[in-house]
């Protein structure tokens, strides 16, 4: 009887581990998953800004300095 009694007791002590480690996988799991989704977004966002995927207008973008308006802005903010 004492037996059949401390066998359950194993059984569920075994049970207990392998969810526990189940459970801790799992986890590992999710935690590596939404890592390398987060990367694999910022790297296809990366791309589609460099290469202007959406199409708003053109993959390089020229940013023309005038000098004249930059002094008049750091004149006014003198």
């Amino acid at each position: 009887m004492t037996e059949k009694i401390s066998k359950i007791f194993k059984d569920i002590i075994r049970s207990r581990r392998e969810l526990t480690f189940l459970i801790i996988g799992f986890l590992i799991f999710i935690v590596l998953v939404s890592f390398l989704y987060s990367n694999i977004k910022f790297l296809v966002d990366s791309f589609n800004a460099v290469f202007d995927v959406g199409g708003s207008g053109g993959a390089v973008q020229k940013q023309i300095f005038n000098i004249k308006d930059a002094k008049s802005i750091l004149d006014q903010k003198n």
